[in-house]
Formats: structure tokens, C-alpha cells, sequence
């Protein structure tokens, strides 16, 4: 099961009042998609709303009292706990919303942050986090500061580019909190920054365990030097290893499978499920391995699209 098993894409709709669900994957909590089918959010309303009205990622630690998510009942039904909302911005708008839901217990844990830069941008701090019950790195959230390139998100605030680190315990440098992160059995992280404008707004940070990853497959797709082709930087597999080894030396035209219709068009996509008629180019891998959702999510800079980040569970 994935961490987060619960994801919808919201985009404003024609009239550029509302925010409607463009699309939604809710593996184990179906009744909780049928109770969103017809839910709209205007601006500053309900949590995809605020975080089109802010222009700034959002996460709720708790998606019951005392939280305002309007969808409180539904969500407690289906035991959905907390989530996070990602504003994608192009041309200082937010054309769409990412709404990550996440239904952690004990067994099952991993941690959302958002990390903002100083007044100064000297350093980045903790701004918000969800943490379950790791409570030794929520404990040090406040204390903890990155510079830039220091630790995962300090990499993708400096590099402006997302960061995917596999083996969190390996080094110090690889990950800061690293002895706190072997405890808890966290093994896998990525960081995304959030441009506006020539501005990093936020850091987003991802940190799952092997068993219960944000996404079984995560991949970063990035232009190669002529710009012609999106190549893959970077990837995470887990027992999904002959996923990446039936395509190792994969390529994308721009408008070709999700990560090329993600670099063309600089919208989000989510395509759910992976079979024939879908259009994803690596069905049949994603079939063998029964990976069913397939999530593309743009990494704008300067108004282009210069990472694709691919999300497979």
C-alpha cells in the first residue's frame, strides 16, 4: 500500500471561480472518491482552495477537529488521517492543486514538510510538517536549519531542481538527520522546490520507508543538453528493480508518454488505470509489476518545465 493512497488533481474551471477534481486515484478508501465526485472549492475555501487563494503548499495534520477540511466525515469513514496540498505555479498562477492524502498509523509512517527560505534567504526553516508518530524528528523541526545545498532540501533549494535520495542512512551529507531517520526505519526522500518567479517559495520534502513509499516508483525526468528529449536523472524502484531495467536507457520525445505530454504541456497528469488504452508508453512493465496510477508533476522555472517528476503506486 502506498503512503499516500489518496490523490486528486483540482484545476480551476472554465469560469476561473472554482476548483473541480480533474482527476483522482483512492486506492482502498473508493467510498471517499465517491463522496468528492461533486465537491467544489473557490478560492481560499477547503484546503485545495487555500492553497489556490496562497500560492503556497499546505499540509493538515489532521484531517478531523480541529482542522476545517470539509470533507472531515468522509475522510474519517475511510481512515484517512492527514495530507498535504501542492500548488503547481506557472506565470505567477496556480493552474493547478495536488491534494496528497495519507492514512498512517504505527505500522505505516512517513513524513510531509514544507521548508521556507529567510527573510534574508540565508538559510531555509521549518514551516510546517506531518509526522505521525516519529516523534524524535518532529522534535527537532524547529532547531533544524538548511543552508543552501546543505541536506536534501537545502540541494533542491540551491540546485532549483528536485532532489531523490534512496539510502537516507548512508552519509551525513546525504541527509542531515540521518541517525533520527535509521531509527524509524525511513529509507527514501525527495525534495521539490516551488518557484515563483525567480523565487523559491517553498521546499516540499517526502521521506517514506521502503515498505510504505510515497510512490513504489519515483522518477525524475529531466531536458538533455539540446533540449530535444527528456532524459532520466534519477529514480527510485524498490522491489520494482525490472521496471527500470526493461527501459534503462529510455528516452521521451517532447508530447510522448506521460513525461513528455507533462514537459509539452507544463500541466499535471494523472492517468489511472495503466492498461493498453491509457496512452502510458510502459504499460505493460507497469501491468507485470501491478502498478495501476501513474502521477506526472511539473517542475516550472523561469516558465519552463525543467524536471518531470513521475509518481507510480
Amino acid at each position: 500500500m502506498p503512503l499516500m493512497p489518496v490523490c486528486e488533481l483540482w484545476t480551476p474551471d472554465t469560469t476561473g471561480v472554482f476548483l473541480r477534481c480533474a482527476s483522482g486515484s483512492y486506492v482502498g478508501h473508493e467510498e471517499f472518491g465517491e463522496k468528492s465526485k461533486d465537491v467544489v472549492f473557490a478560492k481560499g475555501e477547503g484546503l485545495p482552495g487555500r492553497v489556490w487563494a496562497s500560492k503556497h503548499p499546505e499540509i493538515l495534520a489532521t484531517l478531523g477537529a480541529p482542522s476545517d477540511f470539509m470533507r472531515a466525515k468522509a475522510a474519517a469513514a475511510t481512515g484517512l488521517t492527514a495530507g498535504i496540498a501542492i500548488p503547481i505555479l506557472r506565470s505567477g498562477s496556480v493552474i493547478a492543486v495536488f491534494n496528497f492524502l495519507t492514512a498512517q498509523t504505527t505500522a505505516l509512517t512517513g513524513i510531509m514538510e514544507v521548508w521556507t527560505p529567510t527573510y534574508d534567504s540565508s538559510a531555509l526553516t521549518w514551516h510546517s510538517g506531518y509526522y505521525g508518530p516519529l516523534s524524535e524528528i518532529r522534535d527537532l523541526r524547529v532547531s533544524t536549519r538548511f543552508d543552501p545545498g546543505d541536506g536534501l532540501p537545502g540541494r533542491a533549494w540551491k540546485n532549483r531542481r528536485p532532489e531523490l535520495v534512496t539510502k537516507l542512512t548512508l552519509t551525513r551529507d546525504n541527509f542531515i538527520r540521518n541517525e533520527v531517520a535509521e531509527g524509524a526505519g525511513l529509507t527514501t526522500g525527495i525534495s521539490i522546490p516551488l518557484m515563483l518567479g525567480p523565487y523559491i517559495k517553498a521546499v516540499i520534502t517526502l521521506l517514506s520507508t521502503a515498505e510504505s513509499p510515497f510512490g513504489h516508483v519515483t522518477e525524475i525526468w529531466e531536458p538533455n543538453e539540446d533540449g530535444t528529449r527528456l532524459q532520466r536523472r534519477d529514480g527510485y524502484y524498490g522491489r520494482f528493480g525490472k521496471f527500470y531495467d526493461d527501459d534503462a536507457e529510455r528516452t521521451f520525445e517532447m508530447g510522448e508518454g506521460l513525461p513528455g505530454q507533462v514537459w509539452e504541456t507544463a500541466m499535471p497528469q494523472m492517468i489511472a488505470p495503466l492498461d493498453k488504452s491509457s496512452g502510458f508508453a510502459r504499460y505493460q512493465a507497469a501491468q507485470s509489476a501491478e502498478l495501476s496510477v501513474a502521477i506526472g508533476i511539473p517542475v516550472i522555472d523561469d516558465e519552463k518545465v525543467t524536471s518531470v517528476i513521475l509518481l507510480l503506486s
